[in-house]
């Protein structure tokens, strides 16, 4: 066989390899996630929050999810009432800068707007970031933002963009995180929460995953251009 024949067949067998290769990379790369809730047995100690500082009880159910079980909960004062997290979404979570923090959400709101998460860090500081508002009533849909300030995270107080510092710094001592789910004015709204993820962000996944398959595909060049030179 010519040595071009040889890597002619060799080929495939390099490809192959290739994608296995990036497949395993791609697996190992997918961290557990930060904190996270499905809510398939329990409402998992998330509550109801309003911007005038109340809180109230959510009511679970074991069905209607997205799939299986979710939460929900309506709107009780004159302020924006929203889904506040527990305690596994807060405390040091500097794991998840950077990372995808995902969630799917629902609404009885005919017209609904004004969709946000919040985080609040140590001394009061408060952050709120806007997601995509469910598109339609009584419909689930999946939305989220990114744990960085490349997102369009602004402070509360002075409505100016979040510094990369103080993104770190919320981060890495969380106090507290909650989901906007108020559509409209009134008190005649009912929201619902299912499958609430901190995750690492999918096309940063992919973009790694491409990298190491041209670092390899590179490697497998170098070495088959070193075999096709004339030997002396």
């Amino acid at each position: 066989m010519r040595h071009t024949d040889t890597m002619r067949a060799l080929r495939w067998p390099a490809l192959v390899a290739a994608g296995l290769f990036v497949a395993a990379i791609a697996g190992h790369l997918q961290a557990e996630p930060a904190a996270s809730s499905t809510f398939d047995s329990d409402h998992e100690d998330w509550v109801c929050v309003s911007t005038l500082g109340n809180w109230w009880p959510v009511t679970w159910s074991p069905t209607g999810g997205n799939p299986a079980g979710h939460i929900y909960g309506s709107d009780q004062d004159a302020g924006a009432f929203g889904f506040g997290a527990p305690a596994k979404f807060v405390g040091d979570k500097s794991e998840a800068y950077g990372q995808a923090f995902t969630f799917d959400i629902r609404t009885d709101v005919q017209n609904p707007a004004g969709g946000w998460v919040g985080l609040e860090g140590n001394g009061g500081v408060q952050i709120v970031c806007g997601y995509p508002t469910p598109a339609g009533p009584n419909v689930w849909y999946s939305r989220g933002v990114l744990l960085s300030e490349a997102d369009a995270w602004f402070y509360v107080d002075s409505g100016l963009p979040v510094t990369h510092g103080d993104m770190v710094a919320i981060m890495g001592d969380l106090e507290g995180l909650a989901i906007a789910a108020e559509f409209k004015d009134g008190f005649d709204e009912t929201s619902r929460l299912d499958n609430v993820f901190m995750m690492p962000e999918p096309a940063t996944l992919a973009l790694m995953g491409l990298g190491a398959a041209g670092l390899f595909a590179r490697r497998r060049r170098r070495r088959g251009a070193a075999c096709s030179e004339p030997r002396p």
